[in-house]
This record gives C-alpha cells, structure tokens and sequence, in this order.
C-alpha cells in the first residue's frame, strides 16, 4: 500500500508529536538523540506490552484436549509458562504437576495420584500406570 503524500505529512507530524512528547527538550538541546533511539522509543510506544497476568490466566486455563497425548499436554503446558515468569522450577514443575493430576481422564489413575501425600512432578508424568 503506497501512501499519498497527505498521509505521509500526517504520518510525519504524528511521529513527531510523539517524539517530542516523550523526549524532554534538554535531551534534544544538550545531549542529542541518536536515530536508533527514537526508532526504539516509537517501537516500544506501538508494540503491545504483555502481561504477566495474561499469560499466566491462559496457563491456568489450559485443559488437556481429548485425543492430547499426555507429552502433548506437558509440552502445551510448559509452552504456555515460557512466557509466565515463574520465578522457581519447583514452583513451575508443582503447577504442571497439578494441572496433569486433573487432566487426567481415567478415574482410577487419578484417584491413585490423589492419594499420594508427596507425589513429584517426575513420579507423576512417569508412572507406568498411563
């Protein structure tokens, strides 16, 4: 798409306005701008910030899909905490240990992994039962 030339004036004069706006007058004036830095400060002005909460809502909402294998489903989950910022790996590993114990769709496993008092990430997506 090629721009006419009055929407390239606006497109100008906007960019503008958004430069000075977000650049104080003596930066301008005493130090000086380099071209990359206003390129990084248009970008970061239009690029959409991603929230924490977001990610972690979708994470926490993420079911096992009915034909899902059960490394489908950890892949998927460890996929979705990647941009979560879990701060821990046991507090990562015990959330997708958590959400593979209800994913799982066969009564009699999942009660058995209900009923361990210390069950580990890895004693649970290796039991041999599944």
């Amino acid at each position: 798409m090629l721009l006419s030339n009055v929407q390239y004036y606006q497109l100008l004069v906007v960019t503008y306005k958004l430069l000075r706006s977000q650049v104080p007058d003596s930066k301008f004036d005493a130090e000086g701008v380099t071209y990359a830095s206003l390129v990084e400060l248009i970008q970061s002005h239009y690029t959409k910030k991603q929230s924490i909460i977001v990610h972690r809502f979708n994470f926490n909402c993420r079911s096992r899909k009915i034909d899902e294998s059960i490394a489908e489903y950890i892949a998927a989950l460890r996929e979705l905490a990647l941009t979560c910022k879990f701060e821990m790996k046991e507090l990562l590993e015990g959330m997708i240990r958590d959400h593979f114990v209800s994913a799982v769709n066969h009564p009699g496993i999942q009660h058995k992994l209900l009923s361990e008092d210390d069950l580990t990430y890895n004693d649970a997506i290796t039991s041999p039962d599944y």
